[in-house]
């Protein structure tokens, strides 16, 4: 989230900016070429300050890369004698990062370089378009630069930077996510003689998706066609750890890890649970309030008389995408019997 908190002083920046130059017009009319003049100038502003905090942004992930590769061989030396792991260089993460495609939502995906590039142009066009709308509609050039002022601010949820600002932070989640991830992949590729595939870790809480929720726990081969590397939607939290080599094997029977899930009264009960367990089993553990809460009238009930891993495979498609009532239903399983 610090990586898209870091937007707001270049968001700042051009809000004084287009202020100062709003202010500056003269009384009088202006012509068409001052006009053009001013909107100009006012995309390079927008242009400058947005394209300077993704550089920046681009510049943080290289480094959260090489110190996620760093955390994973400190962790694997940790737990492994007689190896020493090997960290791959900095060129090698960046490659895996900018050439594996970023899940963007709806099945959809993108690179990275135009994942990020993406948000700095969509909110340049937003601002101009704000701006040329704001001389369109006409007026003192007073009223004019008050109006336009008015609706890119910062300091109000409807403005165009509060809106830039948010949508700064779910980009640097997701891609940061990936730049993460890819770090991992690139450790396992360096060290395939001890490491055999990946683990999907969520998030417990409410706000983990039916995707994320339902792959919890699941282990892949390092060789298979088909992992689900996050993120798989834009502001995904979840993760992929590494698996170690059954002779490298050591006991983690008592780990645990942090559960923060909303009961149905809206009261938010953190806890450490096994970090063995799977989402879908936290929630079964729940009361039928606390989980019909979370889950719904029909799923609620379902997972109550369900394994946990079999509820959590029926809610998605081979394809890791999430699957609607309908679709579940449609199915031949046992949540199809039940949900029918």
């Amino acid at each position: 989230a610090q990586f898209g908190n870091d937007v707001i002083p270049y968001l700042e920046s051009i809000e004084k900016r287009i202020a100062k130059l709003l202010n500056s017009m003269p009384k009088r009319a202006l012509t068409p070429q001052e006009t053009t003049d001013i909107r100009n100038e006012i995309d390079a502003i927008t242009r400058e300050e947005l394209k300077a905090y993704t550089t920046q942004y681009k510049l943080d992930n290289k480094e959260l890369g090489a110190q996620q590769a760093a955390f994973d061989a400190k962790t694997l030396d940790s737990v492994t004698r007689g190896y020493e792991s090997s960290i791959p260089s900095a060129g090698v993460i960046n490659s895996l990062a900018i050439n594996t495609p970023i899940a963007v939502g709806g099945g959809q995906f993108n690179t990275y370089n135009r994942y990020v590039a993406a948000y700095w142009k969509q909110y340049k066009e937003v601002i101009n378009n704000t701006v040329a709308a704001g001389f369109i509609e006409g007026g003192t050039n007073r009223e004019i630069a008050a109006r336009i002022l008015e609706q890119i601010t910062l300091d109000s949820d409807a403005g165009d930077l509060a809106k830039a600002s948010r949508a700064a932070k779910t980009m640097a989640r997701t891609g940061s996510n990936h730049y993460a991830t890819q770090a991992t992949v690139a450790f396992v590729d360096s060290n395939d003689e001890v490491l055999t595939g990946y683990r999907y870790i969520s998030t417990l809480d409410n706000r983990t998706s039916q995707q994320c929720s339902s792959l919890d726990q699941r282990v892949f081969k390092k060789d298979s066609d088909n992992i689900p590397f996050p993120p798989l939607h834009p502001n995904c939290r979840s993760r992929v750890i590494y698996e170690i080599d059954g002779r490298f094997r050591y006991d983690d029977s008592a780990s645990t890890r942090p559960s923060n899930f909303t009961n149905a009264k809206g009261k938010r009960e953190p806890e450490r649970v096994s970090s063995k367990d799977i989402y879908y089993q936290e929630v079964k553990n729940m009361s039928a309030a606390d989980r019909n809460a979370l889950l719904g009238p029909q799923l609620g009930p379902a997972l109550a008389k369900m394994n946990a891993t079999d509820f959590a495979k029926s809610l998605i498609d081979s394809t890791f995408q999430p699957l609607s009532i309908t679709d579940m239903k449609a199915k031949s399983n046992e949540l199809a019997r039940i949900l029918k």
